[in-house]
């Protein structure tokens, strides 16, 4: 019996591994800031209280663009940037100033999803 399950077995536990596309409500993400840009993903003028998502964190959490985003600690923003596609669990906050930017450097935070 166990030999006959073993090949399913086999075929089924990478699939588990994958897991990707679960639907999360939080993620553990590496925040930065940004300062320069014409037009955001959404077609908007970037501005103070916008955020960029990386790829995998949009799917990840099914963000779709103008959705608000939480990051804990930081306060509420508006997703309407996306940031290239090599990035991983990342946000990107935008701020008028580049001193700002640079002195905001490089964080960790919690980012959610507000109900």
């Amino acid at each position: 019996m166990l030999r006959r399950l073993a090949p399913l077995l086999l075929l089924i536990l990478p699939l588990c591994a994958l897991g990707g596309d679960t639907p999360a409500y939080h993620l553990s993400v590496t925040v930065t800031a940004y300062c320069t840009g014409r037009v955001t993903a959404a077609g908007t003028r970037p501005r103070a209280g916008i955020v960029a998502l990386s790829r995998d964190v949009e799917r990840r959490l099914r963000f779709t663009l103008h959705d608000s985003v939480y990051l804990r600690g930081l306060g509420t923003y508006s997703f309407q940037d996306r940031m290239p596609h090599y990035w991983r669990r990342r946000a990107d906050v935008y701020m008028p100033s580049c001193a700002d930017a640079r002195q905001f450097g490089t964080r960790t935070a919690r980012l959610e999803r507000p109900l």
